[in-house]
């Protein structure tokens, strides 16, 4: 059991960094540097706050594959940390999203630098004010429910899992990667720190145990999301007499510096207008017909020229 002096433990809770050397085809920048700016934030919030650990509930690689260059890199920055990075295996970071895998990856050669630390158990007791916090992770499981956990007077159990929580995927479709909602019932546990969703949620609780959301640390996507979102991290003291949360904003660029937001506009122009004609043509209007609609909707020539060419663009024809 590690004895921290005071009387809170103050931890940083940051989600899905998603690190990388590759620049994602949406991104007009330099995103691998991007990544390393975003990581000396963190680095100088924990400096000047003060904070005793950093905790990342998994994805920290985009990819199970990078260069060897780009991960020292990383690993310069992470060295220079004033507290631990705790981290658990989230499916992006090992190959098959086999967790096993990890000692064959770049997180598996962070956590053997001992730049960052695997997650399993750890103890961690506040000399003034007698508290113990209990913070237990779980690497990536597709399907998860929460074991139970002893519980104590002056004892706080804090989980660290990746998944969605319950039914919930704002950000992505498809598959499931569920966190059980139903077994956090009388379950014991206190805090959880949940990631592999992208955006942040506002802090809730679930059969008595607090949840935290954060969101991603990078804007990898196009979507939409990504382009309106604040990229946080969440600062929090945990004591005797509960939880104190600090909502703590990154510095980041404009959409407008990082993504070809004119290209990605057209794309999304054109998946707009294909859906519309085939939702016309679904109530049986022919082309024909939806040809005509547009003449008499649409009065000024380059107006109307310019839905024409998006519709050539997407292979609808009018």
């Amino acid at each position: 059991m590690k004895k921290i002096n005071g009387d809170v433990l103050r931890c940083m809770l940051t989600a899905d960094w998603h690190l990388s050397c590759e620049n994602p085809a949406s991104r007009k920048d330099d995103f691998a540097e991007a990544c390393l700016k975003k990581l000396k934030q963190l680095k100088e919030i924990c400096k000047v706050g003060e904070v005793d650990l950093v905790i990342a509930p998994g994805d920290i690689w985009h990819k199970h594959r990078q260069t060897f260059e780009y991960v020292n890199k990383v690993m310069a920055v992470l060295q220079q940390f004033p507290c631990p990075v705790f981290v658990i295996v989230g499916n992006h970071d090992v190959q098959w999203t086999r967790t096993d895998l990890v000692h064959k990856s770049p997180l598996g050669l962070l956590i053997r630098s001992k730049c960052l630390k695997l997650l399993k158990q750890e103890d961690f007791y506040l000399k003034d004010s007698e508290l113990h916090v209990h913070l237990k992770g779980f690497d990536y499981e597709h399907e998860f429910k929460f074991p139970k956990v002893e519980t104590a007077e002056k004892r706080v159990n804090f989980a660290v899992c990746h998944g969605f929580l319950g039914q919930e995927m704002m950000t992505w479709e498809g598959g499931k990667d569920f966190l059980d909602k139903g077994s956090l019932e009388n379950s014991g546990w206190d805090i959880l720190l949940a990631g592999h969703d992208h955006v942040e949620y506002p802090d809730t609780e679930v059969h008595g145990c607090k949840v935290f959301r954060p969101g991603a640390l990078t804007r990898g996507t196009k979507h939409v999301y990504n382009r309106v979102r604040e990229v946080i991290v969440k600062v929090i003291d945990i004591g005797v007499d509960g939880i104190e949360v600090n909502r703590v904003p990154l510095k980041v660029e404009r959409p407008d510096k990082v993504y070809s937001l004119e290209k990605i506009e057209r794309e999304d122009a054109m998946k707009e207008i294909k859906s519309f004609v085939q939702s016309l043509e679904g109530k049986g209007l022919e082309s024909g017909s939806t040809r005509q609609a547009l003449e008499e909707v649409c009065t000024e020539e380059p107006v109307k020229e310019l839905i024409l060419s998006y519709c050539r663009e997407c292979g609808v024809t009018l």
